[in-house]
């Protein structure tokens, strides 16, 4: 998985900054400001709310500088750690071709963004750290060792501060418990309910204070209810559709009339 990774995604590694990715980094006061680690935990309505990966923008930046070579590669890396996981959840569950479905995803043209692009460096750190909280969390319905939930806890909560969008996965832990113990039983609310706890917490904190990752647009127009529904239910099936046949991929659509 390592080696295919490597070889789709190494020609844009020693790419110059890509859309807002200067504003991202040396214009982020998270991330070059002295006191920039502490800064990242505290609630700013100004910027996207992403602890986790300003922190660990932050350490980089205080390692190697600007140098966009490494962010990517950290990106890379985290990509693979994903993949990896993703690979070994569907093996325990003797899904077939388990590891012929990560390389798919490892390689798949739509990971390019969060490869490449260093302003998206939430996405593959929050899958990572998602993904891996999930197979934890696995072995531990197995074997029953508290520091397994425990472990598979604390990676969750990091994943769902490194970006809140991974907070369904504490959904896939919900019906691991479900089918482990036949049923929504006490125990399967008992081993799941932390989980869902820290997604709705992470969630919720971070569209109360809104914002959203870069983009190359403006920013849209305040919806109503009805078409922010509209909007979300038409996004899920774009971003399918775009999942099966991914040619005239972009960073910037156009906008839905």
């Amino acid at each position: 998985l390592a080696g295919l990774c490597v070889a789709v995604y190494y020609h844009g590694l020693d790419a110059p900054y890509l859309l807002h990715d200067a504003e991202r980094l040396a214009g982020n006061p998270a991330v070059t400001s002295p006191d920039g680690l502490a800064a990242a935990w505290i609630p700013d309505h100004g910027r996207v709310y992403l602890p986790l990966t300003d922190t660990v923008t932050a350490l980089g930046w205080r390692l190697w500088g600007g140098n966009a070579m490494a962010f990517r590669i950290l990106a890379l890396l985290l990509h693979v750690g994903a993949a990896a996981a993703l690979w070994r959840i569907m093996d325990r569950y003797s899904v077939p071709a388990a590891w012929m479905v990560a390389a798919v995803f490892a390689v798949h043209p739509v990971n390019a963004l969060s490869v490449v692009w260093i302003s998206h460096l939430a996405n593959p750190l929050a899958l990572c750290l998602g993904l891996i909280s999930v197979r934890v969390f696995l072995r531990y319905i197995v074997r029953k060792r508290l520091w397994m939930l425990a472990a598979s806890l604390v990676l969750f909560g990091l994943a769902v501060s490194a970006y809140w969008m991974v907070a369904p996965l504490a959904l896939v832990m919900l019906g691991a418990a479900w089918r482990k113990y036949k049923g929504l039983r006490l125990r399967t609310f008992l081993v799941s309910a932390p989980a869902l706890l820290l997604a709705l917490v992470g969630a919720g904190l971070a569209l109360g204070l809104g914002g959203r990752l870069a983009s190359a647009g403006p920013e849209p127009p305040p919806l109503t209810p009805v078409l922010r529904l509209a909007a979300a239910s038409y996004a899920l099936w774009f971003y399918i559709v775009k999942t099966v046949w991914p040619f005239d991929l972009g960073v910037l659509y156009p906008p839905v009339r």
